[in-house]
């Protein structure tokens, strides 16, 4: 049952300090399973691939599987409320007292600075999913490059700009290249 308090604690703690969406949680949600040993680098980046291609908030999702790998349903249940639990108190907060602050000065400028700030946020995030999926180790403890996959990122990329199809499209063209190539 210790689990299941540690579990519940961090994910609340995780969500007070997160500021910006669930993309901004996840070095966090990184930084707690890697020091409390929950999982490795790697599954955890599975973790996060399966959160962003699931329906729902990545953050609520991931902090879902965390949960459920350390102790089943009920993990993901007291992980997933750990997570949620933070947010619904500030917003019924912040609903009920924001419309009296709206055009305050202090108000304006605490949200045009702490947009940049969570757009770095943001960055460190895809940086961390990034190096993860485009370099591995390899069999004497190297970095490898993982040229199918930057291939496919690349790809993407380019793809979205032009022509913005489903991401669904992306997540099963990205899973078969997975069946077929590793």
């Amino acid at each position: 049952m210790a689990i299941l308090l540690e579990l519940f604690l961090s994910f609340v703690r995780i969500n007070l300090f997160t500021i910006g969406g669930g993309l901004v949680a996840i070095p966090l949600i990184q930084q707690t399973v890697s020091e409390k040993g929950w999982m490795t680098h790697e599954m955890f980046a599975n973790m996060v691939a399966i959160a962003q291609s699931t329906p729902g908030a990545i953050g609520i999702n991931t902090a879902t599987f965390v949960g459920f790998q350390q102790y089943a349903i009920l993990g993901a249940a007291v992980a997933t409320i750990g997570i949620v639990l933070p947010s619904v108190i500030i917003v019924l907060v912040i609903a009920r007292f924001l419309h009296h602050f709206n055009d305050d000065p202090r108000v304006k400028a605490f949200f045009k600075y702490l947009r940049p700030t969570v757009v770095g946020l943001i960055i460190t995030a895809v940086y961390y999913i990034g190096r993860i999926s485009l370099t591995g180790t390899d069999a004497d403890g190297g970095i490898t490059f993982n040229l199918i996959g930057t291939g496919l990122f690349i790809a993407v990329v380019l793809l979205n700009r032009r022509w913005k199809p489903s991401p669904i499209i992306y997540i099963a063209i990205g899973g078969l290249f997975g069946v077929l190539f590793f």
